[in-house]
């Protein structure tokens, strides 16, 4: 399995809003997925779960909770005007930005609202 940086901000922004899947089937290909791409999340310090063993698989005890790291990285990639300047600027160099690992995404994401700002660091 491989990381999906697209369904990963769909989980943080439902997270944010309280929404998410509270149980998962070991059998199920989607409920691993899910799973996987939470573990994922957890990884790059962007949230923090407790799962539960339950009967043929897993559940949460209550929705995952953003980090201090992951309301930032949610309120980058949220910004129209920084994710896609950025993705520009990584598209002319011939990279995806979702492709890199996460913590140059951030710092790449950073670097563009300090740009976007005028902010010399």
């Amino acid at each position: 399995m491989r990381r999906d940086m697209d369904f990963c901000i769909d989980l943080l922004e439902g997270f944010s809003k309280g929404y998410f899947k509270s149980s998962f089937q070991l059998r199920d290909m989607d409920d691993k997925f899910y799973l996987y791409q939470l573990e994922l999340l957890r990884d790059a310090n962007l949230v923090d779960y407790d799962l539960l063993d339950i009967s043929g698989g897993y559940g949460l005890k209550y929705c995952p909770k953003l980090t201090w790291e992951g309301n930032d990285f949610l309120e980058l990639v949220e910004n129209d005007t920084i994710l896609n300047k950025t993705k520009e600027v990584a598209k002319a160099k011939g990279i995806e930005l979702f492709s890199l690992p996460i913590d140059v995404m951030k710092a790449y994401l950073k670097m563009q609202t300090n740009n976007i700002l005028g902010i010399d660091l």
